[in-house]
Parts: structure tokens; C-alpha cells; sequence
């Protein structure tokens, strides 16, 4: 005859075996639905990819405008303090030498160089090449000569340093502009549009017995 504590752990074991077996199922099925993640597996999936490529593109045309507007701005500055320094050499050098230096404006080419008045024309220093960004589309002298050839302009420099009033329009990537050197200074004027360099230049042109 069992005891009642026997009876009472035979009892325990049956309700026992049910919750057991039900765990068991939920288990397997769980690892069924989602089966563990191999280790070895370490790639991204296709959805990754294609996320990480439309966020770089976005990135990378919300940043292109700024920054190519940044380098232009830079390129054109470098470009016309160029054209500035070249002037000043020229004034320099002629007032150095005590003799009459000429500036040679090549604008197909983008040139521009330093000879003396020689018949040989000998080259003073480096013949210079324009920034890309800053190309010279038209040469104007005031006052305006028949023989001045835009396409090879020659702008003398007497040995005091003083030159005839010259304007070169500078095309650059996002303006046009006008730069101004005063023949007698050499000091640089910027103009945006055409109309305000000819009013300077006519008054530049006119005769001293027609100034007020």
C-alpha cells in the first residue's frame, strides 16, 4: 500500500508532464518562425544596400551646389588678383628699368607677358597663363586708336609707370565683368556692366579743354 507522501509525488509528475510537452512545442516553433542567425553571416541585405545608396546620393546632390559655387567664387578671386598683379609688375618694371616696358594681351590663348621696346621684343620675366576660370573676351583703350588690335594688344608702360586707360572684360563661370586700369595709377576698377565702363571711359577720353 503506498504512503500518501508516494502518492502525492505521483501526482506532481503527472501535472507535471503536460506543462513540459507544451513548452517543448512552443519552443520548436518559435525556432521554426525564426531561426537563429548564423554567425558567419555578416553581409547586408539588398534593402541595406539599396538605403545606403539613395542616402549617399541625396547626400551628395544636397552638397555639389555649395561647393562648386564655393570653388568658382575662389577661382574667379585667384583669377582677377592675377590679372592685378600682372599690371603692377608691368608699372614696376618700367619704372625699375627707366624704360619703356610693353604688356602683350594674347586673349585667344589667355596670355599675357612683359617685353621691352626693342625691336626684338625680349621677354622680361615669364610669359603668364591665365586661371581657366577667368578668360578675356574683348580689350578696350581710352582713348579708343585705329591700330589697336584687340586680338594682340600691346599696352606700352612709360618709365614713370603710367599707361594708357585699358578695360578687359573677364568672362568667369558665373559673371561677366569689367576690370579698369587707371592709366596714370594703375589703380583697378571693377564694373558688372558695359554701360558704367563707357561713361568712365568717355569721360577718361575727353579732352582736358572740355572738362568742366
Amino acid at each position: 500500500m503506498l504512503t500518501t507522501e508516494t502518492q502525492r509525488h505521483r501526482a506532481v509528475k503527472r501535472q507535471r508532464i503536460p506543462l513540459n510537452s507544451k513548452c517543448f512545442s512552443l519552443c520548436l516553433c518559435v525556432s521554426v518562425v525564426h531561426p537563429p542567425r548564423s554567425i558567419h553571416s555578416k553581409g547586408f541585405t539588398l534593402f541595406e544596400l539599396i538605403a545606403v545608396i539613395l542616402l549617399l546620393a541625396v547626400f551628395a546632390a544636397a552638397v555639389r551646389g555649395p561647393v562648386v559655387d564655393m570653388v568658382n567664387r575662389i577661382n574667379t578671386r585667384n583669377g582677377i588678383e592675377q590679372i592685378k598683379t600682372i599690371d603692377r609688375m608691368l608699372r614696376m618694371e618700367a619704372r625699375r628699368s627707366g624704360n619703356v616696358i610693353q604688356l602683350h594681351i594674347d586673349p585667344l590663348e589667355g596670355v599675357m607677358m612683359r617685353t621691352d621696346s626693342s625691336d626684338e621684343q625680349k621677354v622680361i620675366g615669364q610669359a603668364v597663363q591665365l586661371n581657366d576660370s577667368c578668360r578675356i573676351e574683348r580689350i578696350r583703350l581710352a582713348p579708343q586708336t585705329d591700330d589697336f588690335d584687340e586680338l594682340n594688344a600691346v599696352i606700352n608702360c612709360s618709365p614713370d609707370g603710367a599707361t594708357p586707360s585699358y578695360a578687359l572684360e573677364i568672362q568667369t563661370p558665373t559673371q561677366t565683368t569689367w576690370l579698369l586700369f587707371a592709366g596714370l595709377t594703375g589703380q583697378c576698377y571693377q564694373f558688372d556692366s558695359e554701360d558704367e565702363l563707357a561713361s568712365v571711359l568717355d569721360e577718361i577720353s575727353r579732352p582736358w579743354s572740355e572738362l568742366d
